[in-house]
């Protein structure tokens, strides 16, 4: 199930097509297909050209197709949505739409869309859960956070060249602890870091590791984020879209760097999860089955 978005003129050519794509941002275009992957928010989805040859003489006009997945978290669409205005802002093209609630023949617009990407993505959340074999284990967390961890994610490149390389900005990562899904970020040997409010912190420790045998011996530590927030309270910042703690300085404070050697290795298996695989809580519980 997907969304589909047919450009049915002006046609162009292969050479066009792979000009535009193979220039910009998080593509991979090769042969006819540019293939759209962000590996800080996990978002995906493709663009297609289509030879005459290869073209359904039934079907819409034109030789370029977009497709993006249903049964996604709702924020595939919100970055999803500014790489189609643009391609249809620099190839001047008009669209057909065959979703329901959708734009038909046009025109494009960011909220038609949205509108009908979110009908099509609700019904595949409806088709799979409320199916007669759903999934036994979906994976889910509230709109409104993942939304927020969206945002941090999608703006970590322009937030990192913002700070410059004396302090690491990380990506929100779902991980899952003891069957537990919990929202990390990795803060490696007490480094500057920006810090967002998430679930949990992941510390490897080189520096700071504990030695055995007169030698320091790498491991990786897991500390919930409460237990950590009274030393960080103080670098609090309010500039980001999630309560953020930016840790910069030059050597790490004391009470940091005995904070991080106290801590006790990690003993349980932490599984990353997918990003695309944590889906929107409500959405879910509308349609699983009492």
């Amino acid at each position: 199930m997907s969304y589909d978005l047919f450009f049915t003129e002006p046609d162009i050519t292969i050479e066009e097509f792979n000009a535009y794509f193979s220039g910009r941002n998080h593509y991979r275009a090769e042969k006819a297909q540019a293939w759209y992957e962000n590996e800080d928010t996990g978002v995906y989805f493709c663009f297609d050209y289509e030879t005459e040859s290869e073209k359904d003489p039934e079907g819409p006009k034109g030789n370029v197709t977009f497709n993006l997945n249903f049964y996604r978290p709702h924020y595939f669409a919100l970055e999803a949505e500014p790489e189609v205005q643009s391609v249809v802002d620099h190839f001047g093209f008009r669209i057909y739409d065959p979703q329901t609630h959708g734009m038909d023949d046009g025109p494009y617009s960011r909220d038609g869309f949205i509108a009908g990407w979110n009908h099509g993505n609700e019904f595949g959340y409806r088709a799979i859960i409320d199916s007669e074999e759903p999934p036994e284990i979906i994976l889910t967390r509230p709109r409104e956070e993942l939304d927020a961890i969206w945002r941090w994610n999608y703006s970590k490149e322009q937030t990192q060249s913002r700070l410059g390389d004396g302090v690491f900005v990380p990506r929100i990562m779902f991980i899952q602890i003891q069957g537990e899904v919990q929202s990390m970020v990795v803060w490696p040997d007490a480094i500057p870091t920006l810090i967002p409010r998430v679930d949990g912190i992941v510390i490897p420790r080189q520096e700071f590791a504990p030695r055995r045998l007169l030698k320091k011996t790498d491991d990786t530590c897991t500390v919930p984020f409460g237990e950590a927030l009274p030393l960080l309270e103080a670098f609090e910042s309010t500039e980001y879209c999630m309560p953020a703690y930016l840790l910069s300085y030059v050597r790490p404070p004391g009470q940091l760097v005995d904070f991080v050697r106290a801590l006790s290795p990690q003993e349980a298996d932490m599984q990353g999860i997918p990003m695309d695989q944590v889906l929107d809580r409500e959405l879910v519980e509308q349609y699983r089955k009492g």
